[in-house]
C-alpha cells in the first residue's frame, strides 16, 4: 500500500488515470505512460546541466548515456518512486548549476533547487540524500563567503521542507505509520 511510501507517486499515477481512463480502454496506458515522460525530462534536465557545466556535446552525451542505460529502459515501463525522484533530483541539479553562474548566488535558483527536492522526498524518502550532496558542495565552493553559505543552506532547506510538507504533516497526523512501517521493513526493532 501506498501508506508506506509518500503521496507523489499516488498522485502521478491518478493523474494520468483520469486523462487516460475517461478515453476508450486506456486503463494500462495511463498507469505506465508517466514513466518514460518523466525519464525524457530527467534526459532534458541532464543535457541543460551538462551545456552549462562543459558543453553542448557533453549535455548531448549526458540525455544518450541516461536513456541509454539498461535501468533507465527497464524503468519506462514500470511507474516506479525512482523514476520521478530522478527527475526531481535532475532538475535540482540544474538549478544549482543555475544559482552558481555568477560569483553572486542566485538564491531563487538556490530555491528552486530546494522545491524540486522536497519534490523528490514527495516522492520517495531517500530524496533528502540530495542534502548531503548540496552540503558537501557548499563546504567544498570556495568562492562563497560563509554568511552566503548559511543563506544558502537555509534557503534551499526552507524550499525543500515546504514542498514536503505535506508528507510530514500526513505522517504527523497518523501517528508517523510510515515510518514505523519503514523500521518494521529493516528490522530495527527485535522482538
Amino acid at each position: 500500500g501506498y501508506y508506506s511510501k509518500p503521496p507523489l507517486i499516488a498522485w502521478i499515477l491518478a493523474g494520468t488515470s483520469s486523462i487516460f481512463d475517461a478515453q476508450a480502454g486506456g486503463q494500462l496506458i495511463s498507469l505506465r505512460l508517466a514513466a518514460p515522460l518523466l525519464h525524457a525530462f530527467t534526459a532534458l534536465f541532464l543535457w541543460q546541466t551538462g551545456r552549462l557545466l562543459f558543453s553542448d556535446n557533453s549535455g548531448r552525451l549526458a540525455a544518450l548515456l541516461w536513456i541509454s542505460l539498461p535501468a533507465v529502459g527497464l524503468g519506462s515501463f514500470v511507474m516506479s518512486t525512482d523514476t520521478p525522484m530522478l527527475m526531481f533530483w535532475s532538475a535540482g541539479l540544474y538549478c544549482l548549476v543555475r544559482a552558481d553562474e555568477s560569483v553572486q548566488p542566485n538564491y531563487r535558483w538556490v530555491a528552486l533547487a530546494g522545491l524540486c527536492v522536497g519534490l523528490a522526498t514527495l516522492t520517495k524518502y531517500a530524496g533528502l540524500y540530495f542534502i548531503l550532496s548540496f552540503i558537501f558542495w557548499l563546504m567544498t565552493s570556495w568562492f562563497h563567503k560563509p554568511s552566503q553559505k548559511i543563506k544558502m543552506f537555509g534557503t534551499f532547506c526552507a524550499a525543500a521542507l515546504i514542498a514536503s510538507l505535506p508528507t510530514w504533516l500526513w505522517n504527523y497526523n497518523n501517528d508517523f505509520v510510515t515510518l514505523m512501517h519503514l523500521g518494521e521493513n529493516a528490522n530495527i526493532r527485535q522482538g
